[in-house]
This record gives structure tokens, sequence and C-alpha cells, in this order.
């Protein structure tokens, strides 16, 4: 079965298990997504935010390397770091 990922924006759910992934905190997390906490602790209560928000909010995980999952139900991943490209090697 394929895994599909979301490209909108995470659930309630998803959020808070991302952030719990990352240990970041709720203020760590309002920082990177330039929202207040308060709207981090509304989202993540079950309160839905404008989309804008939860657009800001799904960024700043996609920019730490989380992906949302909605295939077989709702998750979260962490991508690896894409590896550098080999250069050329030289010799000493």
């Amino acid at each position: 079965m394929d895994t599909k990922i979301l490209h909108y924006a995470a659930t309630s759910a998803q959020c808070r298990a991302a952030r719990a992934f990352l240990k970041w905190t709720q203020e760590e997390l309002a920082q990177r997504a330039r929202v207040a906490r308060k709207t981090v602790a509304d989202f993540e209560s079950g309160r839905r935010p404008i989309r804008r928000t939860r657009r800001e909010i799904t960024t700043a995980f996609e920019a730490a390397g989380m992906v949302f999952l909605t295939d077989p139900g709702e998750g979260v991943r962490r991508e690896p770091p894409a590896a550098a490209p080999a250069g050329p090697k030289t010799r000493p």
C-alpha cells in the first residue's frame, strides 16, 4: 500500500506528534512558524486556525524535515537530511 504525503497542512494530532518528535516547546514552534504561542496551543487542542496559519505551522515542521502522512492512517515521520553531493576526488 502506498503512503500518501500531505502537502497542504498538518492536523492538530500531527502537530502535537511532530512537536514531540522534535522536542520543541509550543513557544519554539510559534517562533519558527511566526505565530502566537496561544495559536499553537489552540490548534493542538482542536481549534481550527485559518488556512494560512495551518500552512505556516506545517511549513515550520517541513523545514525541520517532518513529513505528514495520511495513508494508512494519520502520522508523521522525519526525512533523513539530503546527502551532500560527492565532489571530485583530489590527490594529495
